[in-house]
């Protein structure tokens, strides 16, 4: 991985994580509707996001080798997705335009 990748990478993922956390320690049974319902919008919206991210970034490794080396990938450690959930992102990636 190029420095510059590795960086956005890692960058990516504190920022993440921060705002993961912050929804995970939401002391909800004190929010009132509207912020409960700002809180629901703000995890879904980040959920799909994601999910754009992943989707482009498998798509992006498929430029560089086979489908099953990249169903290979997402069905090992750390990621564990098993390999039917691994193809069905394949299949999704192979779908989507990278520059979307």
């Amino acid at each position: 991985m190029t420095p510059t990748a590795q960086h956005a990478a890692q960058d990516a993922l504190t920022r993440l994580s921060a705002a993961l956390d912050d929804l995970l320690t939401l002391p909800t049974g004190t929010l009132d509707r509207d912020d409960v319902d700002h809180a629901v919008r703000s995890a879904y919206a980040l959920g799909n996001r994601l999910d754009a991210a992943k989707l482009r970034l498998v798509r992006a490794a498929l430029d560089h080798t086979t489908d099953g080396t990249v169903t290979d990938l997402l069905a090992t450690h750390p990621v564990n997705l098993s390999r039917t959930h691994a193809r069905k992102d394949v299949a999704a990636a192979r779908h989507t335009d990278p520059d979307t």
